[in-house]
C-alpha cells in the first residue's frame, strides 16, 4: 500500500515538473518575442533586415526549398510546446537518395542541386494529405541527400498526384525503397495536359533529357508519441536509435 502511494506521488511530481517546464518555456518565448519586436523596430529605422526575414532564410534550405535542419527542429519544438497532444500519434519518416553521388559527380553540383530541389518538392507533395491540400507538409532537409518528415499517423499519402510514376518495393517492417520514374511522370503530365501548370516540370524534363530518368529513395518510418519528449532533438535521437539508422547527419555521436 505504502509503495503504491509513493509511486503515485512520484508520477504526480513528474507530471508537475513537465507542466512547470512547459510553462517556463512559454513565458520565456513571450519575453524574447517582445524584445525581438523592439529590436526589429530599430532595424527598420536604420534600413536593416528584420529578424523574421533572416529567420526565414535560416529556416529554409535554399537548395531543396524544404525546411533546414535548424528550421525543422525549431518548428517541431514549437509544435511540441503548443500542440503536444496532437503529436501523440505521429509518423516520422527518414528518406535519403540512393546512389546520389553518381549523377552529382557525372553532371556536376548544379544538376545535383536540381535533383535535391526535385526531391524536396516531391516529398512535400507526397506527404501533403489530399484531404487537406492547403496544409503544407512538415518536411526538412536534414543534410546532404537526407530528408525527414513528420505527419499525423493517420494522414494519407498524395500518390495520385504522381500519376503512377512512383514505385514502392522491398517494404519490410518499417523500411523500404521507392523509385520515382521521371520519364513516366513527364509522360503523365503531358497526357493530362498538366505540364504547363506544374511547378517542377521544367526541372524534371531537364534531368530526364540528360538521361537521369529516375531516382531511388531509401526510407525508414515509425509511429511515435512525440508528446512525451521535451525537445525535438531528443525525439529525433530516439527515432534514429530505435530504427538503427546509420545516417551520420541524423544520429548524434555517443559519448
Amino acid at each position: 500500500m505504502f509503495g503504491e502511494i509513493i509511486t503515485d506521488r512520484v508520477d504526480e511530481l513528474a507530471v508537475g515538473r513537465m507542466r512547470i517546464l512547459r510553462a517556463t518555456r512559454n513565458t520565456g518565448r513571450v519575453a524574447v518575442n517582445g524584445m525581438q519586436r523592439a529590436i526589429d523596430n530599430f532595424h527598420e529605422l536604420f534600413g536593416q533586415p528584420r529578424y523574421d526575414v533572416l529567420l526565414g532564410v535560416a529556416n529554409i534550405s535554399e537548395v531543396s526549398e524544404c525546411m533546414s535542419r535548424w528550421g525543422f527542429l525549431r518548428e517541431l519544438n514549437n509544435r511540441m510546446s503548443e500542440e503536444s497532444d496532437a503529436l501523440s500519434g505521429s509518423l516520422v519518416t527518414y528518406v535519403d537518395i540512393k546512389n546520389f553521388k553518381a549523377p552529382n559527380d557525372r553532371y556536376g553540383q548544379s544538376v545535383g542541386d536540381l535533383l535535391l530541389t526535385i526531391t524536396g518538392w516531391g516529398l512535400r507533395e507526397i506527404f501533403r494529405d489530399p484531404d487537406q491540400p492547403n496544409q503544407e507538409a512538415m518536411v526538412g532537409r536534414w543534410g546532404g541527400d537526407e530528408f525527414i518528415s513528420i505527419q499525423p499517423a493517420g494522414a494519407k499519402m498524395n500518390q495520385a498526384l504522381f500519376g503512377g510514376s512512383l514505385e514502392f518495393f522491398d517494404l519490410d517492417g518499417k523500411s523500404g525503397e521507392a523509385t520515382w520514374h521521371f520519364d513516366r511522370y513527364v509522360e503523365y503530365l503531358h497526357r493530362q495536359d498538366l505540364h504547363h501548370d506544374s511547378e517542377i516540370y521544367d526541372a524534371i524534363k531537364h534531368v530526364d533529357n540528360l538521361g537521369i530518368d529516375h531516382l531511388t529513395y531509401k526510407f525508414t518510418f515509425d509511429a511515435m508519441d512525440l508528446s512525451q519528449y521535451d525537445e525535438a532533438s531528443e525525439a529525433i535521437d530516439i527515432f534514429a536509435a530505435t530504427n538503427t539508422i546509420k545516417a551520420t547527419h541524423l544520429r548524434q555521436p555517443t559519448s
